[in-house]
């Protein structure tokens, strides 16, 4: 006589969980340039709040504001500043004073990349045409101050020479749809991918890359790079 079966049998097991690197509730951590998120901290008091960045994309990341400007010790309303020189190897000048931040630029550069690497960045939006935080095409002046070519703000080519593989964008271009799907698509990839590095266990041949900065010199004569200009 064949068995019977039971009065459960007819219920299916629940689907296995997905493994942690593939939960949708990973948080993302965005560094962003605090002006913004509405923060007053730029040279006239005042801020660049952007709503698409803090109403839309605030609901699914957590920000890491930083503002290189005033963490270097400047307050706010401050003299404004440019990049001067070489467009590959531009000093950063207060436009009154005359006074030389670039080491000062640097050196702090250094050391919040490292407190960055920390956080577990996913991404970063920085603010376009800043000296400090300008992806590309900021104004590069000559020493009689007439624009003679473009470069990276000081503190974002740090960042993008530490963090290779990080998605940096600028807000100006995330109000282009296909360049902030791709910066979007990029963020969500590089989660994962960083949380499957850090989940265990994995085949030892795989290998993911570090959070950690890549070592980099003082400061290099590298061109400034339009990271953003690629798009899928």
């Amino acid at each position: 006589m064949a068995a019977q079966a039971g009065p459960l049998a007819h219920i299916s097991s629940p689907a296995p969980a997905p493994p942690d690197w593939r939960s949708p509730s990973l948080p993302i951590a965005i560094g962003i340039s605090s002006c913004l998120l509405g923060e007053n901290v730029r040279y006239d008091g005042g801020h660049q709040k952007d709503s698409y960045i803090t109403g839309v994309l605030g609901q699914y990341f957590s920000w890491i504001s930083v503002c290189p400007e005033m963490e270097i010790g400047l307050g706010t309303p401050r003299e404004t500043l440019r990049l001067v020189g070489d467009a590959e190897r531009p000093r950063m000048i207060a436009t009154k004073s005359g006074a030389d931040l670039t080491d000062a630029m640097i050196t702090y550069a250094g050391q919040r990349l490292r407190e960055l690497a920390e956080k577990g960045l996913s991404g970063y939006i920085l603010k376009r045409a800043s000296p400090s935080c300008g992806m590309a095409r900021v104004k590069v002046y000559t020493e009689d101050g007439v624009p003679a070519g473009a470069g990276s703000g000081l503190f974002a080519r740090a960042l993008m020479d530490a963090f290779p593989l990080l998605p940096v964008e600028e807000e100006g271009r995330l109000t282009d749809l296909h360049l902030r799907d791709n910066f979007i698509t990029r963020v969500f990839s590089y989660r994962r991918l960083t949380a499957l590095r850090d989940s265990a266990p994995r085949p030892a041949e795989i290998r993911l890359p570090s959070s950690r900065p890549a070592e980099q010199p003082r400061y290099t004569s590298r061109p400034a790079r339009d990271r953003a200009s690629r798009m899928t």
